[in-house]
């Protein structure tokens, strides 16, 4: 997927192999870049992007 396809409400489904470990990549980078630790037992209630930034922002509130 191109970067730019990439909407608020683009979903996060967990299909197959591939999808779970896209997923758990892109969970790496988020705690990478935001400097964060997402719980391994939050990540099955993020279905679309925005359900992700959500849970970033009030990590980051809550610090």
């Amino acid at each position: 997927m191109e970067e730019e396809d990439i909407l608020p409400e683009t979903e996060l489904a967990i299909n197959d192999r591939s999808d779970a470990i896209n997923v758990a990549r892109l969970i790496i980078e988020c705690e990478k870049s935001f400097k964060i630790t997402i719980n391994d037992e939050d990540v099955h209630t993020f279905k679309c992007v925005n359900d992700l930034v959500y849970y970033i922002r009030k990590l980051q509130s809550d610090n």
